[in-house]
């Protein structure tokens, strides 16, 4: 998982990566989908001015078990949704 800053400009900046190895093939997973929902409902980061920033918005690959990530993105009303890839 990748966490972008966007800034003026449209410049985006990478501030924080982690890894989430486990079974994504069942949204009960602790250590892949309990850490991203962890994350992404409660990781703020501080700006050198001392604001502070919540995820806003999350976007999940779904090319590869649709069904789970479409039920782990429904739990969410906005800012947590699927993409997927063309060939």
């Amino acid at each position: 998982m990748a966490v972008v800053a966007w800034s003026a400009g449209e410049r985006a900046t990478l501030i924080d990566y982690h890894r989430l190895d486990g079974d994504t093939s069942r949204e009960d997973v602790a250590s892949t989908w309990g850490a991203l929902r962890d994350l992404v409902e409660h990781r703020e980061y501080v700006a050198a001015d001392g604001r502070r920033y919540r995820i806003a918005l999350t976007v999940i690959d779904a090319g590869f078990a649709p069904s789970v990530v479409l039920r782990v993105c429904s739990e969410y009303e906005t800012g947590v949704v699927p993409v997927i890839g063309r060939a």
